[in-house]
């Protein structure tokens, strides 16, 4: 039976207020089943395969892991594998499909399906764009827990997406996100006090020991807390600006080793601007000591990625290097473009 209440987001969950006086009909989020066992290892495992940076992701585990789901009766299986139709990955792009089965989902009153149902209203793509409709199920989904939502939430009020404009009312979403264990939130809740868009008396993370002065805009310190944050929940372009935090001593400590040690990881992930900003450090000697072999490398990586920046570093570097320094660095590109390559399709490291 569908039980129609208004909801006020301050209400939600126990939070704390935040703030919000527009309230909006809808639907009873009724009970979730927690699915059994071997069920939720095939989320785990296709989720695992899918939540990656797109040069990194294994489509072809996670369709495998996803429809095995399905076929026993997950209502969260059917809404991811709706949005890799939407998406066209690792199958053929099918807005039909995709409406169809994240509809299900929804209609099951999956957390996830709501929240891709919100996505379909907000875009438009598969459903004529209605972003009451969208903002309707991503409270719907917030009531369920989903922390990512609050984030998607949070950018239309950012934006101005059928709410009025209200910067500081987005940036206390992306905090709800974050603190609710959302890396996509997170990392927008630091872009957010990295470009100084918002007012300045949202709150800190909770799990925050030391909690910056927020008087003034930008806030880096808050926005490298945020980063850490979504950097610990696995987001490799949160783990990027943490190296540029570290290089640049923005709202932390300069540190050019812990910025090289950074973009090492996010670079081995796969992340281009990593890869570049490593092999720029490489080139100049920050960090580590100068070795224009292994920058060498790394830009041939990062131009057998398709990086044209990558190109006009070559041309600069190679008139530096001695002739074994351009050996070694073509023995290190073989390596690392097949470990470039390993890492796109199979690597479950974000």
């Amino acid at each position: 039976m569908k039980i129609k209440e208004t909801l006020i987001i301050a209400g939600l969950l126990g939070m704390p207020s935040l703030g919000f006086t527009q309230s909006i009909t809808i639907n009873n989020p009724g009970t979730l089943i927690a699915p059994d066992a071997s069920t939720e290892a095939l989320l785990a495992k296709g989720r695992a395969a899918y939540q990656k940076p797109p040069g990194a992701r294994n489509y072809k585990e996670a369709l495998s892991s996803f429809t095995k789901a399905e076929n026993l009766g997950s209502t969260e299986a059917e809404a991811w594998l709706g949005i890799m139709y939407l998406r066209g990955n690792g199958v053929p792009q099918n807005n039909t499909q995709a409406g169809n089965l994240i509809t299900k989902a929804a209609l099951a009153n999956n957390p996830i399906g709501l929240r891709f149902m919100g996505i379909l209203y907000q875009s438009g793509v598969v459903y004529p764009q209605n972003y009451e409709t969208a903002r309707a199920y991503y409270l719907k989904a917030i009531a369920l827990n989903d922390a990512n939502s609050f984030g998607r939430l949070g950018l239309m009020y950012l934006q101005g997406l059928g709410v009025s404009q209200d910067k500081f009312s987005a940036l206390k979403l992306f905090v709800q996100g974050a603190n609710g264990g959302d890396a996509w939130s997170a990392v927008h809740a630091a872009l957010t006090y990295e470009n100084s868009i918002a007012a300045s008396k949202a709150p800190a993370l909770s799990s925050a020991t030391t909690k910056p002065s927020s008087t003034s805009f930008p806030n880096y310190p808050l926005a490298f807390l945020y980063y850490q944050k979504a950097a610990s929940l696995g987001s490799v372009f949160a783990e990027y600006h943490l190296g540029v935090s570290y290089e640049l001593g923005r709202g932390t400590q300069q540190d050019y080793s812990r910025a090289l040690t950074t973009y090492r990881d996010a670079s081995n992930s796969g992340f281009l601007p990593a890869r570049l900003a490593l092999a720029r450090l490489y080139e100049v000697g920050l960090g580590a000591p100068k070795n224009l072999a292994r920058a060498y490398a790394l830009y041939m990586t990062a131009e057998n990625q398709g990086s044209l920046a990558a190109d006009q570093h070559l041309q600069q570097l190679t008139g530096q290097m001695t002739q074994d320094e351009r050996d070694q660095g073509e023995v290190l590109t073989k390596t690392f473009i097949a470990r470039s390559q390993s890492t796109r399709t199979a690597s479950p490291s974000q």
